[in-house]
């Protein structure tokens, strides 16, 4: 799982290069209108409102691309259309709505088209040199399913795949976490509609009044509550911060690990992921 920890906020890869990126773009642009604010060859006015529609239509773009993609998903919620801050951006629609965009700005104010492509490009170079950064190599992740037994809140031990030979969907979270707090909801709904995936949410670090506390005042279910007092699994899986999301095939082998707050959509990607390879075993 790829990502940064600021503090108590962690953050995935994708969406740290894609900050880096936007800041790289709005840096470039405020270089090059400096520059020629110094040469007296005009600044903003060269520029117009230009680079707020590259910024505007790259994220919009990659919005729309993905939810498009994952619709089923968004249509059982549209609320989540507007959720940005849990991911969900198609790379390829952003990047064609950017170049889109420059192309008007081309025809309708030439003066601009430079300074966009310019800065475009920096942008492109900082999210490609983040990833890069990002994907060095590091300490190894375990790539099976931790075989457990952990306890469940009534004293009940039992392996994370009980019963065995199902896809298992793990969540490590915490309850004084807000994103924790905010997905697991969505988890719930989605492992009560999904029989043949095993969902285990597994709490780090808490004690058992302290996680029934959290459970009855949201009036959240319990059944699918594993506890994990030492953190073992946040070790095991290289976890930055929570929360943290796991995918194992039926046979215990890690597929997907995701980082910070996971999104219906997101969920039930990976879920179909699963169950296809379970269809194909």
């Amino acid at each position: 799982m790829t990502g940064i920890s600021l503090g108590p906020f962690v953050l995935a890869g994708g969406r740290l290069a894609a900050l880096i990126a936007l800041a790289a773009f709005l840096l470039a642009i405020e270089g090059i209108g400096w520059w020629r604010r110094r040469r007296g060859t005009g600044g903003a006015d060269g520029f117009g409102r230009w680079p707020t529609l590259v910024v505007l239509g790259w994220i919009l773009g990659a919005r729309a691309g993905y939810v498009v993609a994952n619709w089923p998903a968004f249509a059982a919620a549209p609320a989540d259309i507007v959720k940005l801050w849990q991911g969900g951006f198609s790379t390829q629609t952003g990047l064609t709505a950017a170049i889109l965009t420059i192309a008007a700005a081309a025809f309708l104010r030439p003066r601009a088209l430079l300074p966009l492509a310019v800065s475009a490009a920096v942008a492109g170079l900082a999210s490609g040199a983040t990833m890069l950064v990002l994907s060095a190599p590091q300490p190894v992740t375990a790539t099976t399913l931790a075989p457990g037994p952990f306890a469940a809140l009534d004293g009940h031990s039992a392996p994370l795949a009980d019963p065995p030979g199902r896809p298992v969907v793990v969540n490590l979270w915490a309850s004084w976490c807000g994103p924790c707090r905010r997905e697991m909801p969505m988890l719930q709904q989605i492992a009560a509609q999904t029989p043949g995936v095993e969902f285990r949410f597994v709490n780090q670090g808490e004690s058992p009044a302290t996680i029934q506390r959290f459970l009855t005042q949201e009036h959240l279910s319990g059944a699918d509550v594993r506890l994990d007092p030492r953190r073992s699994l946040m070790v095991r899986y290289l976890s930055l911060g929570l929360p943290a999301t796991l995918f194992f095939r039926a046979d215990g082998t890690l597929v997907q690990g995701s980082i910070g707050e996971i999104s219906r959509a997101e969920t039930l990607r990976q879920i179909r992921i699963l169950e296809t390879a379970a269809n194909n075993d």
